[in-house]
């Protein structure tokens, strides 16, 4: 009796480990993984459904006078504000990841501004 007893008290500890550890998502990238699971949907989409917080302002920078802002890069490239998220598909990427400000202006010098950055499949970036 005592066996079965600790038996299921570690079935209690263990399963909600796993299933944390199987879901566990990055808050700054969303991975190919992920990304499989939403086809053909618009880069918008799918960030408006598992990263919302990425179109959102981040509270915690302040940034001077300048208003925040929301850019593209894939690579070293800028490609415009969020708008041009539409134009890609998830099929297409195999990562996007999210800098905040503070990230961003180190990273691409983009003053007050967070940045999305898009890696895709296709190596001709």
């Amino acid at each position: 009796m005592r066996v079965i007893a600790l038996f299921f008290a570690a079935l209690i500890v263990a399963a909600p480990l796993q299933a944390q550890s199987r879901g566990k998502q990055q808050r700054d990238r969303i991975l190919a993984d992920e990304l499989a699971g939403y086809g053909e949907a618009s880069l918008t989409e799918v960030i408006e459904t598992a990263r919302p917080h990425f179109f959102k302002r981040d509270l915690t920078h302040i940034g001077g006078e300048a208003p925040w802002r929301l850019l593209v890069y894939i690579g070293s490239q800028e490609r415009g504000d969020s708008t041009v998220l539409h134009t890609f598909k998830a099929s297409e990427v195999k990562e996007i990841r999210y800098y905040k400000p503070n990230e961003a202006t180190t990273r691409f010098a983009s003053e007050n501004a967070s940045v999305i950055l898009l890696t895709l499949k296709d190596a001709k970036q």
